[in-house]
């Protein structure tokens, strides 16, 4: 297996879930899935040749668009990167070979919009973990492998209890090779008070735009940053962006999302979707 970056470093204590270490995709305890149950599901490559090539999820939100977490756009050195470093994958099970059933379409990146109040640090976790990603040209959003996915509404209370589900190319466990499978974990949403007792490494204060979601023998891991976290509902809806999680992708550990449920994402959101 050929080994990759998977995104820059979030934190020490916590990985960023595309922190910059030697990764493969898979996320941890989940199943292999072929994209078209969830198809809103992008892999966003950055690539600075001669260097290094890093990796995060990203999700569709229309022909146009793709939504990510806003530590997924910085370099190794902690500046933003440039658009035209990035390119979307979309429509593929496996970031090493789409299946013969894929319908892969490649797009490259024209603009990047990072929340304005995000400060990338190494160190700690940083509020309004968002991004947007403006495409050369529209997806093809007919088919049942690409799709966009609808947004929690804005002002929407945390959806405690909600099942939701999260498909990412992230780690399978940590440090170990994978086959490049998209997967698919199902976890629910807890409360803010239940992942700071369950997770002391997050410190989430007011109304910081975060929800936290678990689940027995699953977890987000390295690769999985910006992926989305999706309620199981009908239709489905957007409601998180990955962060951050445990240190070790620990199975059952507390997974740390952007709500875009929270005024402050939606209002970025709308801006960045006028681009």
């Amino acid at each position: 297996m050929r080994p990759r970056l998977a995104g820059c470093a979030l934190a020490a204590l916590l990985f960023a879930v595309g922190g910059s270490v030697q990764a493969a995709p898979r996320v941890v305890g989940g199943i292999d899935i072929r994209v078209g149950i969830a198809p809103w599901s992008a892999n966003v490559q950055q690539t600075v040749p001669g260097k290094f090539r890093a990796e995060c999820g990203g999700t569709i939100v229309d022909a146009l668009h793709v939504l990510t977490a806003a530590h997924c756009v910085y370099g190794l050195d902690g500046n933003p990167a440039p658009p035209q470093t990035f390119s979307i994958r979309a429509g593929i099970s496996n970031t090493y070979g789409p299946l013969s059933t894929d319908a892969e379409q490649d797009r490259s990146v024209v603009s990047v919009d990072v929340h304005p109040d995000y400060v990338w640090t190494s160190r700690s976790i940083a509020a309004d973990d968002v991004a947007m990603l403006t495409l050369n040209k529209p997806l093809d959003l007919r088919g049942p492998d690409v799709r966009a996915v609808a947004l929690a509404r804005s002002g929407a209370p945390l959806p405690v209890g909600a099942h939701v589900w999260l498909a990412g190319f992230g780690l399978h466990e940590t440090d170990i090779p994978s086959d490049g499978t998209l997967e698919l974990i199902n976890q629910t949403v807890i409360s803010r008070a239940a992942c700071q007792s369950a997770a002391a490494r997050f410190t989430i204060e007011g109304d910081v735009a975060a929800l936290c979601a678990r689940a027995p023998h699953t977890a987000t891991c390295r690769g999985d940053s910006g992926s989305g976290l999706v309620a199981v509902s009908r239709p489905r809806v957007l409601v998180g962006i990955v962060s951050a999680g445990s240190h070790n992708c620990v199975p059952g550990s507390v997974g740390l999302f952007t709500y875009v449920g929270a005024p402050v994402i939606r209002r970025f959101i709308a801006s960045a979707l006028r681009h």
